[in-house]
């Protein structure tokens, strides 16, 4: 049977698993140490965003993170493990160039406009073990009605603009591309 609820303690381990195994390449969190993506994920359960995951059998299937402070989550992340994120980039030449020309494009575009604020209720993430299209769509169902219980109206989101499966599949499920803040990260938006 499959269920929907928060991420706990007991399942953490299995996210982390989950995402190392199933996260796209191109991004630097699936290549993180297990301790330091475990803090990762651990900090948005001890926050006021949400983890939740669907599971079934005691596997976890997928998992989204969601919530209306990521920004203040990451940065208190960052600022908590700083030591063990330099090392990561030291030891990783190829994501530290892709650090740091996202950091300048990051800055370029947040003197040139801003895209979202702590108001929003944002999806940083979803994550599948793509054994069946149908849990995607679960956990951006859930995303959608929490938001909507809490007073939203509006759900966004930001996806890499090489993402033609995920930007397809958020288009069907009635999100609109608002604008392309650099090269490469397209912000999508539903009204709720």
């Amino acid at each position: 049977m499959i269920q929907t609820k928060d991420v706990s303690q007991e399942t953490l381990n299995l996210v982390v698993k989950l995402h190392k195994d199933h996260y796209p390449d191109n991004h630097a969190t699936k290549f993180w140490p297990k301790k330091l993506l475990h803090r990762y994920m651990e900090i948005f359960s001890e926050s006021d965003n949400t983890i939740i995951c669907i599971t079934s059998d005691n596997k976890i299937l997928g998992y989204a993170i969601y919530g209306c402070n990521i920004e203040l989550t990451i940065n208190t992340f960052a600022r908590e493990n700083l030591l063990q994120i330099i090392l990561f980039y030291l030891s990783s030449p190829h994501f530290a160039i892709k650090l740091m020309s996202a950091r300048i494009r990051s800055t370029v575009r947040r003197l040139r406009t801003t895209t979202h604020n702590s108001k929003d209720w944002i999806l940083l993430s979803i994550c599948t073990d793509r054994s069946d299209p149908n849990i995607a769509k679960t956990l951006i169902e859930k995303f959608e009605k929490d938001g909507s219980k809490k007073g939203f109206n509006i759900c966004k989101l930001f996806v890499k603009k090489s993402n033609d499966v995920a930007i397809k599949f958020y288009l069907k499920h009635g999100y609109n591309i608002l604008s392309i803040i650099d090269s490469e990260t397209c912000i999508m938006a539903k009204s709720i």
